[in-house]
């Protein structure tokens, strides 16, 4: 079964479906920019909620 799995994953998405990448970089887009500052106001909320709650 896992030889099909990875014929398929293979045949999907090319021989290099199988390999395993050192390194990614990712990065916003100009939108995901636009909302870096909900973002970062919902981590402060998150650690502040985690802070209180221990869990």
């Amino acid at each position: 079964m896992l030889g099909s799995v990875r014929d398929c994953r293979q045949s999907l998405f090319g021989p290099s479906a199988d390999r395993v990448h050192d390194h990614v970089e990712y990065s916003l887009t100009e939108v995901g920019e636009s909302l870096r500052s909900i973002i970062d106001a919902m981590k402060t909320w998150g650690n502040h909620y985690r802070n209180e709650h221990e869990f």
